[in-house]
């Protein structure tokens, strides 16, 4: 669902501002204001992804994600987060992006949790735990997160030269196959399986 939503965010930002189109922001827009906080989320997706709302974009997306995460929105305070470690629309921040993270994968968001684990792989705001980082990992995957398939897949093959006998990544990897991540595919593929 949310690849759809993504792919539909991407084609809309391609196109030219319409009618359409701004019937949209204002329809989200007065969704926001009434605290259907998916909305600010969504309107907050596409000031950040519209090339036509540059001049607002990544600052306006920002205020629009911490509405919606203040309001509970766990995708909201998932694209706060890689805000805050992108440094767009703000200030590069890694210890508010993980939090937010945190509070993304608390509440229940997929990628939240997938992103969450990130932090623990990387070591940058926090020591290094992989063991933590593949909990937050296989709560992700199973709640459907591709990234986080393919995550526990890596661990399972630290070689990098996939196995046909390494049962646990073959597993994971098509997992993250099946939910559309191309790399697993493609992972998958040159080990001829």
């Amino acid at each position: 669902m949310r690849l759809i939503l993504l792919l539909s965010l991407l084609v809309l930002s391609a196109c030219k501002t319409t009618p359409e189109n701004a019937k949209l922001y204002k329809t989200e827009q007065l969704a926001c204001d009434v605290g259907i906080f998916a909305s600010c989320t969504s309107l907050g997706n596409r000031y950040r992804l519209d090339r036509n709302t540059a001049s607002l974009g990544e600052n306006e997306a920002f205020e629009l994600y911490e509405r919606a995460c203040d309001g509970g929105d766990s995708n909201g305070c998932d694209n706060l987060s890689s805000m805050y470690k992108q440094g767009r629309g703000t200030q590069k921040d890694y210890k508010k992006a993980f939090h937010f993270a945190q509070i993304s994968c608390e509440k229940g968001s997929a990628q939240g949790c997938s992103n969450f684990g990130v932090f623990y792989t990387e070591g940058k705001s926090i020591q290094r735990d992989f063991v933590k980082a593949n909990q937050l990992f296989n709560r992700a995957c199973i709640r459907g997160a591709a990234t986080a398939c393919y995550n526990i897949g890596n661990s399972y093959n630290r070689s990098g030269n996939l196995k046909s006998n390494n049962t646990p990544a073959i597993s994971y990897y098509k997992k993250a196959c099946r939910l559309g991540l191309t790399k697993a595919c493609s992972r998958l593929s040159a080990a001829g399986l």
